[in-house]
This record gives C-alpha cells, sequence and structure tokens, in this order.
C-alpha cells in the first residue's frame, strides 16, 4: 500500500476545521460539504434504482386467476405492519382492493406468510390471496389458492 506524499498536503485553517475532522488537506483542494438548500457542492449522481420483473411462478399465478388484464400493477403498494416492518406483496389492485402473493414449490419462507397474515389482520378491507404452485405429489401439478377477507 503506498502512502500519499506530505508535500502534496496542506493544513486546513482552524476556522475552516470540523470537529473530529481532518487536520490537512490535498494541496488545492477545497472541502466540499454536502448540506441541503445552501447551495453547497452537488450530490453525486445516484445510480438508478433497479427495479425487479416477475417471475415465471409469479405471472403464472395472475393468469391462473384470471386477472391478467385487471389493472394489477407488480409489487405496486407497500403495507406497514407491526414492529416497523413492511409487506409488499407481489399484485396489487388498489381500486378493487386485492393483493396476491404468489409461491412456488420450493419456496415457502415463514417470514413471508407471517407478514402475509399480519398485513392481512391490520388491513381488513382488503382481500389477500395466497397462491401456491405445486409441481410434485400425489395430485400432481396444481394451483393451491386461498382467499382471504373482504
Amino acid at each position: 500500500m503506498s502512502r500519499l506524499d506530505p508535500a502534496l498536503l496542506e493544513p486546513i485553517p482552524e476556522e475552516e476545521r470540523v470537529h473530529g475532522g481532518p487536520t490537512h488537506r490535498i494541496r488545492g483542494k477545497a472541502p466540499t460539504i454536502c448540506r441541503a438548500g445552501e447551495g453547497g457542492a452537488e450530490h453525486p449522481p445516484q445510480p438508478p434504482k433497479r427495479t425487479r420483473e416477475p417471475n415465471q411462478t409469479e405471472l403464472g399465478a395472475l393468469s391462473v386467476l384470471g386477472l391478467c388484464s385487471g389493472g394489477f400493477v407488480y409489487e405496486g403498494k407497500t403495507f406497514d405492519i407491526s414492529c416497523a416492518c413492511t409487506y409488499t406483496p407481489d399484485w396489487v389492485n388498489e381500486t378493487l382492493k386485492i393483493a396476491i402473493e404468489a409461491k412456488g414449490e420450493w419456496i415457502f419462507s415463514r417470514d413471508s406468510r407471517l407478514r402475509f397474515n399480519d398485513a392481512m389482520s391490520r388491513y381488513p378491507e382488503w382481500t389477500f390471496i395466497w397462491a401456491r404452485r405445486r409441481t410434485q405429489g400425489k395430485k400432481g401439478k396444481r394451483w393451491e389458492i386461498e382467499v382471504y377477507g373482504a
């Protein structure tokens, strides 16, 4: 690891220092302070937020329910639930107040079911649908659909 040449450093004047901050800076480089509303330095641009696309199971749940053209939005609403937690169902229709959660054969998270149940109890005016795709077992390929609420 290479060290910075001390000849490149200059002391920061006492009136510009911040308590607990640096005592030296690189020659010719003024410190940049990002404070909202002060017209100081601009914040660096943030990378665009990565958006998820629905997977085949989530798309299949919507089609098996016959709701493909029903105004459903993928991860369109986040519900506030207990302990400052949130729950975001796979599909939401705000007008009809329907939320759909889709799970595959091998994906069953206890945490997601607990959040689903908590959202059901906190938002009784909504209809919650738990759709689980089964691919194995005595009954073969099928969907198990549970409907709760209004």
